[in-house]
């Protein structure tokens, strides 16, 4: 029963109405903080990064062993087979190159 004082409820609604504002605002800042915050994942578990170091080396060993020179027919059962060294080391050095450009967010996505 404020109406007989509309001074006072004036005082109070606009006060209110500040408070309201004031707590928008502030919502919204930590709210964009903590979206931002969350944006870069962050974990502290070695084992999460072991495995998912073990996947990427595993993935980048078989891109590198695809690349070497396959024995075909008769060459089986051979141990050695003639192999371009120069040409090799372009071909190993142009799949880590192409490893290394891919950016973080690309590698956690396929591995994860």
């Amino acid at each position: 029963q404020i109406a007989p004082f509309p001074l006072f409820q004036t005082y109070l609604i606009t006060k209110a109405c500040e408070v309201v504002e004031y707590l928008a605002r502030d919502t919204k800042r930590k709210i964009e903080q903590f979206i931002e915050r969350e944006k870069v994942p962050y974990t502290q578990n070695h084992y999460l990064f072991e495995n998912v170091c073990k996947l990427r080396s595993q993935r980048l060993m078989d891109e590198v062993l695809a690349a070497l020179p396959q024995p075909q027919g008769s060459d089986i059962n051979k141990s050695t087979k003639s192999v371009n060294t120069y040409s090799l080391a372009s071909t190993v050095k142009n799949i880590f190159q192409r490893n290394q450009e891919r950016s973080v967010d690309d590698h956690m996505a396929e591995e994860m």
